[in-house]
């Protein structure tokens, strides 16, 4: 059955107001019998509702018919470690190691520390989101009541068998897809599969399918599809395939590694040149002088990979994980922590987003008035007629109205003597109560009233406001009765009663927040356009809804009506994935939230799906992040996160890109002039360690107050590679100056340490705060290695004489100088509003 198919009539009927009685009656665990109230049942009907026996059951188990699917929570074991261990990175850097342990000294292949922790940091990580989504998915697995031998019995849906009889009642979800057999005024909630927030009333023979949820009533159900043959399951299968969130740290790091792949054959060639060269010759080169060639070679190649950057970027993105599952949020994705804070544009699903899915009594409306009063404003009679009419009752309208009028009233009338109820039923759209010679209706205005058209108008502006209106009317002596439900002739309007989804006491504040931030919000639904867009309005989103089901069908239609509308209703779930697509077509970054199986395709094609909770499980599996306790207002601090990595994540970034850069520029000047490589590789990681490594682990989880903006990788080269440039040509010419002696690699390490350590404090900016006492702890690390000797003999430094020192402070201060003027003009050209950010303090969300 196509998916057009399976979505609810838009003109249904709304909740029930009372079940009618089931044709069968029996305990949750006792033995059938047969009743002739409601529906007639038929020897063939009874035998249905028998169920299957335990025989067939184990025949249908064998037979692989059981209800056993589980869609993806998220990617495997397997695709985790595959995705951590095998990198180019880490391919590159074994090779380093070996050949390192092999041909050079231990302390030369500490770098390789970097890589393990690297790996493990992320595996760590995204094994634990993974064991904490499919723990929320065991949670919410609920039993269900099925028939078997004639008796009932609760089993879990994973043990249910197509061909099953099953006994839905309010409250449950339906497990799979079935016809039903008898019905006691069963309601189905469909908002999960469609989108359309009004229950329908569903009838004997009629198809269900999974995922949808019994808000009235009961009935009986015999299932016709299982496991992955079901319609939630068959939506899930599509959603299956594993796409990850595109992240600009993450794809800026790979174009930055690609390049380096490029030029590390040049560099090995170049480097390898020159060092044989200075041996006198590759007719010099033997097992016993090759050593120093490959350490050289090696350093030059570990110089220019900026493998802290790749760690710092796994542990930010772990830890901003961690952080938001304290606070309600589940990142399925590590990298889909800073996808959100470059999102322009959220599409937001009605129910269970903006609302709760609950159904609540905003008030009544008395005749030939047009405001809303409590329910202290009905008369009496009225009142006690009301209560005795929702009392009892088990759907959510009802109780929605009962709840208003205890609340309203310090006591509930009880006047009404020997009351007959007449039942709800889903032909009439009514139910009554008698009492003498009084007749109280509840039920649709347009079927109680038909005939009132003051009554209609009424009725038709506050459905235009968002609203589901109920009347209540009343006639004296027009009697009914159970057994003769007929609508009275003469019935006077008492009140309307004025109901309507709850909103979650966090959406206006949370979308006013978005607003401030410049992201887009448009609502898309699969409700009624005019219901959409006046809950928009209470939002603050004002502007008329769409009807979804005049959407062009091609791109360029539906980007014209995106650019004219904010609020669409009666939305497909293709509908939803092309608007989804339009929009990103036209260059926006989409984050898409929901909570039915209808929202996973467009979930799974937005740049940033975000699941509540409570969705269904096909939803969860679509989706890079779940909001486990269905909390709306949890989304600014994700945003928060985000713009955090993103922030921090561009000052480390430069650090570690300035160095492939004066790591590239010494390669090429070695290998041009066939000198020997000033540096071994534990000079470079005393200087990467103290200037780059240990403070941008500190820089890359400290909080930032940056706003996002586009162009990452630009930015960041802007700065590197100038200062790189700078760094790497003082050093050489220091060394080049000394004359090329053992002291002259001292010389020259240091100078190199200054200005990167020059660099590190223009962007840990401002120093008065505790990052300047990271800089100048790092200084002390540098003077420790230069100053104590057992430090100065691990890093193979020489003492320095006063010409010598006199280099490097000329050096050093060419250096500095000049980072000084680059650094300003970058800071002043792209962040001319630093400091300036996110005003969450403008926004007070409720928690």
């Amino acid at each position: 059955m196509s998916d057009s198919n399976r979505q609810s009539d838009p003109s249904a009927p709304g909740d029930a107001i009372s079940a009618r009685p089931l044709p069968v009656s029996g305990n949750r665990k006792g033995t059938l019998a047969p009743t002739h109230s409601g529906e007639a049942c038929s020897e063939e009907l009874e035998d249905q509702l028998l169920g299957l026996s335990e025989t067939e059951v184990a025949k249908l188990k064998a037979a692989g018919l059981v209800n056993q699917f589980t869609p993806r929570a998220s990617h495997t074991v397997r695709q985790i470690l595959r995705a951590n261990v095998f990198t180019l990175f880490n391919a590159i850097l074994s090779i380093c190691i070996v050949v390192t342990l092999i041909f050079g000294h231990w302390a030369d292949a500490v770098f390789g520390i970097v890589m393990v922790v690297n790996a493990l940091t992320g595996i760590v990580s995204e094994l634990r989101a993974k064991r904490v989504l499919e723990k929320i998915s065991i949670l919410q697995e609920n039993p269900v009541m099925v028939v078997r031998g004639g008796a009932e019995k609760e089993i879990s849906p994973r043990q249910i068998v197509q061909g099953d009889l099953l006994h839905l009642r309010r409250g449950d979800q339906v497990p799979a897809d079935g016809k039903i057999i008898a019905t006691g005024g069963i309601y189905l909630d469909e908002s999960n599969l469609t989108g359309e927030s009004v229950p329908r009333a569903r009838q004997r023979g009629e198809e269900i399918f999974s995922g949808a949820a019994v808000v009235a009533g009961d009935g009986y159900v015999k299932v016709s599809a299982v496991g992955s043959q079901s319609w939630a399951n068959d939506m899930a299968i599509q959603v299956r395939k594993f796409k990850m969130a595109h992240s600009e740290l993450e794809a800026g790091i790979n174009k930055i590694l690609k390049v380096i792949t490029y030029c590390l054959p040049l560099v090995i060639v170049l480097l390898a040149a020159a060092q044989v060269r200075n041996l006198g010759g590759l007719g010099e080169v033997n097992w016993v002088n090759i050593g120093p060639v490959v350490v050289a070679v090696v350093a030059g190649m570990v110089g220019m990979i900026p493998q802290g950057l790749v760690l710092l970027t796994s542990i930010n993105f772990a830890a901003a994980s961690l952080k938001l599952v304290r606070q309600g949020v589940l990142m399925q994705e590590l990298p889909a922590v800073e996808v959100l804070a470059r999102v322009d544009t959220l599409c937001l699903d009605k129910t269970g987003t903006l609302t709760t899915g609950e159904i609540g009594a905003r008030g009544f409306v008395l005749p030939g008035k047009e405001e809303l009063v409590p329910g202290g404003a009905l008369d009496k009679d009225a009142q006690a007629a009301l209560a005795a009419l929702t009392k009892e009752s088990d759907n959510d309208t009802s109780a929605a109205i009962y709840q208003r009028l205890n609340g309203d009233l310090a006591t509930l009338p009880t006047d009404i003597e020997n009351p007959q109820l007449v039942p709800f039923d889903s032909a009439r759209k009514w139910s009554a109560v008698v009492s003498g010679a009084d007749t109280w209706v509840l039920g649709a205005p347009e079927i109680v009233l038909a005939a009132d058209s003051r009554t209609q108008e009424q009725t038709g502006t506050w459905a235009g406001q968002g609203a589901r209106v109920l009347a209540l009317a009343h006639s004296q002596n027009e009697q009914i009765s159970p057994e003769n439900p007929a609508l009275p002739v003469g019935l006077q309007l008492s009140a309307l009663i004025v109901l309507a989804e709850r909103l979650r006491e966090d959406a206006a504040q949370t979308l006013d927040f978005f607003r401030e931030e410049g992201v887009e919000v448009l609502i898309i639904s699969g409700d009624n356009p005019v219901t959409v867009a006046a809950l928009a309005g209470r939002v603050g989103i004002e502007t008329t809804g769409f009807d979804a089901r005049k959407l062009p069908e091609d791109a360029e239609g539906i980007a014209q009506v995106l650019k004219e509308h904010r609020v669409f209703g009666r939305v497909t779930p293709e509908q939803k994935r092309a608007l989804v697509q339009a929009l990103q077509k036209a260059g926006k970054t989409v984050a898409m939230t929901g909570d039915g199986v209808n929202d996973a395709l467009a979930l799974k094609d937005a740049d940033l799906g975000i699941a509540m909770g409570n969705a269904a499980q096909a939803t969860k599996s679509a989706a890079k992040a779940v909001l486990i306790d269905s909390k709306f207002s949890t989304l600014p601090q994700v945003l928060r996160e985000g713009r955090r990595v993103l922030g921090n994540m561009e000052r480390v970034s430069t650090l570690f890109l300035s160095k492939t850069t004066y790591a590239a520029l010494l390669a090429l000047v070695v290998g041009v002039l066939g000198i020997r490589y000033p540096y071994l590789p534990r000079h470079l990681t005393l200087i990467s360690s103290t200037t780059i490594g240990i403070p941008a682990f500190f820089l890359a989880l400290a909080p930032s107050n940056r706003r996002y903006r586009p162009g990452f990788l630009r930015r960041v080269g802007q700065l590197a590679l100038p200062a790189g440039l700078l760094c790497g040509a003082t050093s050489i010419a220091a060394y080049l100056w000394i004359g090329r002696t053992e002291a002259a690699t001292s010389v020259a390490t240091i100078v190199l340490a200054i200005g990167a350590l020059g660099l590190l404090a223009i962007l840990s900016r401002p120093l008065h705060s505790w990052r300047g006492g990271l800089v100048i702890a790092m200084i002390a690390l540098v003077i420790t290695a230069i100053a104590v000797p057992v430090v100065r003999n691990f890093f193979a430094l020489e003492i320095l004489s006063f010409a010598q020192w006199l280099v490097v402070v000329i050096c050093s201060l060419i250096s500095l100088s000049g980072l000084v003027i680059i650094g300003t003009r970058w800071e002043r050209r792209h962040w001319p509003d630093h400091g300036s950010g996110l005003r969450l303090k403008h926004v007070r969300i409720r928690r």
